[in-house]
């Protein structure tokens, strides 16, 4: 159970570093449905909500100052709701993009006030003319600024849903 929920955070950390790799489009809900078909053990539902809310988040990409909603976590939080409640697509939707959009908050929340010092430091960097600072900042920058953010918050809450899950069971046997 815990295990689950960590690694599904690893898979949202994965999803949002799809930039350490180049553009490899890790972050799509397709792909980020399947790998969390692979940790819940249901890689054919993961891959199905996976192209459902592929569907649901096909134009979100960030244009201009227009930031789309964050797809990793609605998508991984969407299927594995989905996956072990056993409810249907619908449900991947109706979880996923308000998570998505709440989730966002969130990302920019560490953008403003976790990421800037490490900027800062980079710039400092920059004008001693050490690039390995440099980088070392932007990698520790948009981990603790955005990625560990994610990746905390998709296992916690896939935590505290089979926490939900399992003491309304327990209601419903009394």
């Amino acid at each position: 159970m815990l295990l689950q929920a960590i690694l599904l955070g690893l898979v949202a950390m994965l999803g949002n570093a799809e930039y350490l790799f180049g553009t490899s489009l890790l972050s799509r809900p397709l792909v980020m449905g399947a790998l969390t078909g692979v940790v819940l053990g249901d890689i054919p539902t993961g891959v199905t909500l996976g192209a459902t809310l592929e569907l649901a988040f096909m134009g979100a990409f960030s244009i201009g100052a227009s930031i789309p909603p964050e797809m990793i976590s609605g998508t991984v939080l969407g299927t594995a709701f989905t996956i072990t409640t056993g409810a249907g697509p619908e449900t991947a939707l109706t979880v996923g993009l308000p998570v998505a959009s709440l989730v966002l908050i969130a990302k920019n929340v560490g953008m403003v006030f976790i990421l800037p010092p490490f900027v800062h430091k980079a710039d400092k960097y920059a004008a001693e003319g050490n690039m390995a600072g440099v980088a070392r900042m932007h990698f520790l920058g948009g981990f603790f600024g955005v990625n560990l953010i994610i990746g905390v918050i998709v296992a916690c809450g896939y935590y505290a849903c089979l926490l939900y899950t399992s003491d309304a069971a327990d209601d419903g046997e009394s």
